[in-house]
């Protein structure tokens, strides 16, 4: 039977494999084929494992360095952060400022002055982000830096990187400035006026203030501005919270110091970069109950004396014209003048459109209480600035002062005269003004208008006018150069001697010619009443400027004096712009014979009997009472100059028992 080659082979195959009888090298078998595809699958994992092994690890190295930078970025970032104690002194440190290089009143209103300043200030970024070099002059203050935490004292590489990075910072910046809002108000004091703010303002405007770098430092004078500041400018409403007066005495000591000295009180403020980016919000920063303590030296200002001593504004203020007149609608006697101050401010430019009321007063004298206003005005629109070495003050105003004299027990002897008749304030003011003298005088803010001004006049703000009564200046008011001769003349018409119970009696018309001072001759006047105190002579009198001595020494010629016990009743002729004559009855007066003198007085006589007539003359002083339109009262004025001459003829001469 043949043999079945199939089933054969068939069995040859299915038929086990000795491990130990295989061969290493095996031809192209089933075995071979199946290792082969095995190790095909194996070796691409493991290429895979490997990538992903150095591709996790590159990861992590990566997000290491990153998370390195990430950290370095804070930890830089964080060293910038001042301290409490750096934060507290950065605005005198890094900040710095100039006095306002000028100043416009832009307007005026009840809410206050709309001011429009300029200055010069800056951030020093140096001292504010903390890289700037320091040194310590102790171990000890360098550990006392350490422990309240400032900035600049870490190792050399570290202080240059941080250096770097922010000056890399700014000058990347479109705009290296900081843009701060205040937008509470700033309260201004004094340590002199605790108790009150002098004013508040409110600043309308971001402030833009430059942060400058690398700033060289080169030696100032003390009283110098760094020269890095840069110009900004800004408006602001400012209101005064003090007193006219408290600030005027605020101005005084200040300028008596040479500085300001005050106190900046800033409820909120917030600062935050002036660039426009994503990033400017986290940097914003927001202070609140930031109180600064500021000194600013005052600069020397135009026309005016040095800062350093006491400002006396009588040494400032020129009166350069003023005159009295009389108003006849209504009747009052009025004032107007003008006076200039040294244009201290030639930049401010500003123009004060509102008149402001003022009381003139006198001070206290002889025993009067307290002052005596002598009058009320008002300023016209005053201009400060400009090119003209002044400012100019033109008042005008009323006399409100009585002129009424306060009497006491009369007296009918000359020696009491002074006794019993006391003479009001403005009598002495004019009294001493017609003597050429100067008058110190009180100027006094008024919390109202006069009732003489019109409606139509632009009234001050409320806040000066409720402060301005506070204001109180003293100043002089000066009398005319040169001392004006009222009393021009005096005659003695139809002049008669007698003798009555063994005294001498004079008799006849007293005839005075007086001339007002130029700055008067538009007002009228009424003499009412003189009383003169003369010497008479034979011949001539003295000229004026030799003085009759009061020790008995008298002239050779003079052989009588004349004073009346009470005034003599006058009357009051206008012959032209502000010449009067005034005529009083002599009648029976004493005629007192100087000691030693009967004999020129019979030589005197003997020329108007025997050669028919002679020249005599008075000299002495006299005082009158004056009534001016308008005022009520009379004006008493004594101890004015007299002298005269005239003829006595023996046809005006009568002579009685002699």
């Amino acid at each position: 039977m043949p043999r079945d080659k199939g089933k054969g082979k068939s069995k040859a195959t299915d038929q086990p494999i000795n491990p130990e009888t295989a061969p290493l090298l095996g031809s192209g078998s089933p075995s071979r084929t199946y290792h082969t595809t095995e190790d095909n699958l194996i070796q691409p994992q493991r290429r895979t494992s490997r990538i992903s092994s150095i591709f996790y690890t590159a990861l992590i190295i990566l997000f290491s360095l990153l998370l390195s930078c990430v950290l370095f970025v804070i930890l830089l970032a964080g060293s910038y952060k001042p301290s409490p104690s750096e934060l507290s002194t950065l605005p005198r440190t890094a900040f710095s400022y100039s006095p306002p290089d000028s100043i416009s009143i832009l307007n005026i209103t009840d809410d206050g002055l709309l001011l429009n300043i300029s200055l010069r200030c800056g951030i020093d970024a140096d001292e504010a982000f903390g890289v700037k070099g320091r040194s310590f002059n102790t171990p000890e203050e360098k550990a006392g830096a350490e422990k309240r935490g400032e900035r600049g004292l870490g190792s050399d590489w570290w202080e240059d990187i941080r250096r770097w990075t922010a000056h890399k910072f700014l000058s990347n910046l479109d705009k290296p400035s900081v843009s701060v809002h205040i937008p509470s108000l700033i309260e201004i004091t004094s340590p002199q006026f605790k108790a009150t703010p002098l004013l508040s303002v409110s600043v309308l405007d971001e402030l833009e203030i430059p942060m400058i770098w690398d700033i060289t430092s080169v030696p100032q004078p003390p009283d110098s501005q760094p020269d890095w500041i840069r110009p900004i400018s800004f408006t602001a409403l400012a209101k005064p919270l003090a007193t006219t007066g408290e600030l005027w005495e605020f101005v005084q000591r200040g300028w008596a110091e040479g500085a300001i000295r005050a106190k900046i009180d800033i409820s909120r403020v917030i600062a935050r970069p002036s660039e426009i980016a994503w990033w400017t919000k986290y940097a914003q920063v927001e202070k609140e109950d930031l109180v600064m303590d500021i000194t600013t030296p005052i600069p020397r200002l135009p026309h005016l004396p040095d800062p350093g001593r006491p400002l006396n504004l009588s040494e400032l203020v020129t009166l350069q014209h003023y005159s009295f007149d009389t108003s006849q609608s209504p009747q009052a006697l009025t004032i107007q003048a003008v006076a200039t101050v040294p244009n201290f401010a030639p930049d401010l430019n500003a123009t004060l459109d509102f008149s402001l009321p003022f009381s003139i007063a006198l001070p206290a004298v002889r025993g009067l209480m307290g002052e005596s206003k002598m009058a009320e005005v008002i300023t016209e629109p005053i201009t400060i600035g400009g090119i003209n070495k002044d400012i100019q003050l033109k008042i005008s105003g009323v006399i409100t002062a009585d002129l009424s004299e306060r009497s006491s027990s009369a007296s009918d002897s000359v020696k009491n005269r002074d006794k019993f008749i006391e003479s009001s304030p403005l009598s002495l003011f004019l009294q001493n003004y017609l003597h050429g003298k100067d008058n110190p005088i009180l100027v006094q803010g008024l919390s109202a208008l006069p009732s003489f001004v019109p409606s139509t006049i632009i009234h001050p703000p409320s806040w000066l006018l409720d402060t301005l009564p506070s204001l109180s200046l003293s100043l002089t008011f000066p009398g005319p150069r040169p001392k004006p001769k009222i009393i021009q003349s005096v005659t003695i018409e139809r002049m008669r001697i007698s003798e009555s119970q063994g005294k001498m009696k004079a008799s006849g018309t007293v005839v005075a010619e007086i001339e007002l001072p130029r700055d008067m001759r538009k007002v009228t006047v009424d003499v009412v009443e003189v009383l003169p105190d003369v010497y008479v002579f034979d011949g001539p009198s003295p000229p004026d400027d030799e003085d009759i001595p009061d020790d008995g020494n008298f002239p050779p010629k003079a052989f009588g004096h004349i004073r009346p016990l009470e005034y003599l009743n006058s009357t009051t002729t206008v012959i032209d712009d502000g010449r009067l004559i005034v005529r009083a009855p002599l009648n029976q007066v004493d005629l007192d014979i100087l000691p030693g003198r009967d004999g020129v007085l019979s030589e005197f006589i003997s020329k108007v009997v025997f050669k028919g007539g002679a020249l005599a003359g008075v000299k002495g002083i006299a005082s009158v009472g004056v009534k001016i339109m308008g005022v009520n009262g009379k004006v008493r004025l004594d101890n004015l100059p007299v002298r005269g001459e005239f003829w006595v003829g023996k046809q005006r001469m009568s002579l009685e028992s002699l």
